[in-house]
């Protein structure tokens, strides 16, 4: 049985906005929602019942313990991360793990979304299958939020990066697919880059992909 998953939780909008409109950006202009449950939230792609509602469900428990703790900091007015770019806290290194493992997830449905390469090492890491962990991440204040609030005049804004492809200076490789997401005024980067197999692969077998996200500008 399929299941949709969502771009961004449902449960992370409601404990962040309650049942207020909300306004949700990604790679389409921008849209009120009438609830956090919008239509327009979920991924076209479907997943096995089985992956989302167990498999995964650590890595959702995880992202929300994650989140819960930055919003403290940002509450009293902490920086979220320290120099080295970790948190400001420290979560039971199982739960960082699976907190990961989210964004994986995440990475893996926005490439299913656009018929892209299957990552055997994203996906297994994601599914909790290996602790090899390919996913960089950067948290940090969302900079444009306060004033994204003023513009689109709600009291509730998120956004998601969508899929993004970085290439080296030539424009010929791609080093990295990346995405985003930003809720309540916190920014999360997440990307994984790419081995020399994954290249060829995205260059060879996915060149149309790759084509169109260039005409898009989903690619940088």
């Amino acid at each position: 049985m399929l299941t949709g998953e969502h771009k961004i939780k449902a449960s992370l909008l409601k404990a962040e906005f309650g049942s207020r409109h909300t306004v949700i950006a990604g790679k389409d202009a921008p849209k009120v929602l009438q609830s956090p449950r919008s239509k327009h939230l979920h991924f076209n792609a479907k997943i096995c019942k089985e992956c989302n509602s167990f498999r995964t469900q650590p890595s959702d428990i995880a992202f929300d313990m994650l989140h819960a703790e930055l919003k403290q900091l940002r509450d009293k007015g902490v920086e979220l991360t320290d120099k080295n770019n970790r948190p400001n806290y420290r979560l039971p290194p199982e739960v960082e793990t699976n907190s990961f493992r989210y964004f994986a997830k995440i990475l893996c449905c926005f490439l299913a979304e656009v018929h892209g390469p299957r990552s055997r090492s994203l996906s297994a890491f994601a599914l909790g299958l290996s602790d090899m962990n390919p996913i960089l991440l950067q948290i940090r204040k969302d900079e444009e939020y306060e004033a994204s609030l003023t513009k689109f005049e709600t009291q509730g804004y998120a956004q998601h990066g969508g899929l993004k492809f970085r290439f080296d200076d030539r424009k010929k490789w791609v080093q990295s697919i990346d995405s985003s997401l930003s809720v309540g005024g916190i920014r999360y980067d997440f990307w994984v880059q790419l081995r020399w197999l994954s290249k060829l692969e995205l260059h060879y077998r996915f060149g149309d992909l790759i084509r169109t996200a260039l005409v898009n500008g989903n690619a940088e």
